[in-house]
């Protein structure tokens, strides 16, 4: 991937992540793991970066894709 793109996630990652992790908070009511949701979420991200043409448009991806990570959690918690 370019430097560009590089930098326009890292730029995204400033932005949203402080709201991406408030939202796994509370979908988990754990810090540690509310950090790990946003972290897979994010590479997730990074693989459909280039797909997107305006980073803003990412968000909502972002917030699905730690919702439903937060959801395999659970999912997983209890089959064990």
């Amino acid at each position: 991937m370019g430097k560009r793109i590089e930098q326009r996630l890292g730029e995204l990652y400033s932005r949203h992540a402080p709201a991406a992790i408030r939202l796994a908070f509370v979908l988990t009511g754990d810090a540690d793991a509310a950090e790990d949701l946003v972290q897979e979420a994010f590479v997730r991200l990074h693989a459909r970066f280039k797909d997107h043409g305006s980073p803003d448009a990412l968000y909502p991806y972002l917030r699905r894709t730690i919702i439903n990570l937060s959801r395999d959690r659970f999912r997983k918690m209890r089959s064990e």
